[in-house]
């Protein structure tokens, strides 16, 4: 016995000293610096975002390179502070950066230092190590480990948490495996066939936390549908691009149920006035009770400054249920996150959030929320109809600069 336990704590003692290397084999700088000259197709000395996006649709780039490509892609895409390109000199001085994108859940002030070119990269190379590359872990999908990715792409997101929050095999039925990839039918009617996903894009997209890898199955579905409509110059290999720069919520409705969307606006240029917020309440709360009673999709999207502690901007939610008698909507973030107020819950301090889920007085949500899009019970005339929402067309030269853009407009991220 005092042998075998020797040979145990000997044994313990191994797997430590080997644990921080297995769990910090590289760096970024050091993972791009290795394999910059294979990665660099036209020996250019540069890695364009051609290379880079040919290269997070490679299935032979995997593991640790795999996790440099997503977060070069992820600076590429970044509307903040874009990366036009990577040099061996830009790569060099990249670790420590900062790497701040579209799509983040909100963060403390102090944790905004630990979004860096490294830590973004520790942590997509932890999600190739781990994820379970399974379709459905679970008989009954749920939410419970549901988080938005890096995409940028909430306004979808939120709506198939919705469609999966009250029909759990919905998306069961959506997706067909196929050879090499999937099948996935969409409510109006649209089929589209993806390969299966490759390690940098497990790496960008959104999570179930281990209960299958449907979500993110259905995040390049969409994107690919989505890239159909751009011009062919406009097109990208990586699908997600479509939809990585925000994008409606009806548009997502309509092609998930395959039904017309409409949109409820609760403010303009300004916010409403008590008297305002009284009356958008009621309509709100009239129309919540009719979609849910039919069992219809809604969303909800703030503004870029909604102002609310815990409330994330320009950023969509779902509405999973309401307390008629008591006023109160039940909301859910997709970043599924997590928030403790710091004072009495209210539009001061917050709203407490647990998986995302979250109650708001309907006052407090029209005074909070740009607008309420809802499923309707009219179907799509055609599958191409979903792409082609109403007032969704570039503003003309004589738009006012100042004119707030309708709720379709709206880019949610």
């Amino acid at each position: 016995m005092v042998q075998s336990l020797r040979f145990r704590a000997a044994g313990v003692l191994v797997l430590a000293l080997l644990a921080p290397a297995a769990i910090a084999q590289s760096t970024f700088v050091q993972t791009v610096k290795q394999n910059f000259t294979s990665w660099d197709a036209n020996n250019d000395g540069v890695l364009s975002p051609d290379e880079v996006d040919r290269l997070t649709v490679d299935p032979k780039v995997r593991g640790d390179a795999a996790a440099a490509v997503a977060v070069m892609k992820l600076a590429m895409r970044s509307k903040k502070d874009p990366v036009a390109q990577f040099t061996l000199a830009e790569v060099e001085h990249a670790a420590d950066a900062p790497l701040v994108v579209e799509g983040d859940a909100p963060l403390p002030a102090a944790a905004k230092n630990r979004d860096t070119f490294q830590t973004r990269y520790a942590r997509a190379a932890r999600v190739i190590r781990t994820v379970k590359r399974d379709l459905f872990r679970d008989p009954t999908p749920d939410l419970d480990g549901f988080h938005q990715g890096r995409i940028g792409d909430c306004f979808f997101v939120s709506m198939v948490g919705e469609m999966v929050e009250h029909d759990s095999q919905s998306v069961k039925r959506m997706i067909r495996p196929e050879a090499g990839g999937y099948d996935v039918t969409f409510g109006n009617g649209q089929t589209v066939g993806v390969p299966a996903l490759t390690d940098a894009e497990f790496a960008l997209a959104s999570t179930t936390g281990g209960e299958g890898i449907w979500l993110p199955v259905l995040e390049k579905a969409f994107g690919s549908v989505r890239m159909r409509s751009r011009a062919e110059d406009k097109q990208a290999q990586s699908m997600t691009d479509a939809i990585a720069g925000g994008g409606s919520i009806a548009m997502s409705i309509q092609y998930l149920s395959g039904h017309k969307a409409e949109t409820l606006r609760l403010r303009g240029k300004a916010a409403p006035t008590p008297g305002e917020r009284e009356e958008l309440a009621a309509r709100v709360k009239a129309k919540v009770i009719e979609a849910i009673k039919a069992g219809r999709l809604i969303g909800a999207g703030t503004d870029a400054a909604p102002g609310v502690p815990g409330i994330t901007p320009n950023h969509a939610f779902a509405i999973f249920g309401i307390d008629a008698q008591a006023g109160v909507l039940h909301l859910w973030n997709p970043h599924g996150n997590t928030f403790k107020p710091k004072g009495p819950a209210g539009l001061e301090h917050g709203y407490p959030t647990k998986g995302g889920r979250f109650d708001m007085p309907l006052g407090d949500f029209v005074a909070t929320f740009r607008g309420v899009t809802f499923e309707t019970g009219e179907a799509l005339a055609n599958p191409e109809e979903a792409a082609h929402l109403p007032g969704r067309k570039p503003r003309t030269p004589t738009a006012k600069a100042d004119a707030p853009k309708s709720p379709e407009q709206t880019t949610h991220k």
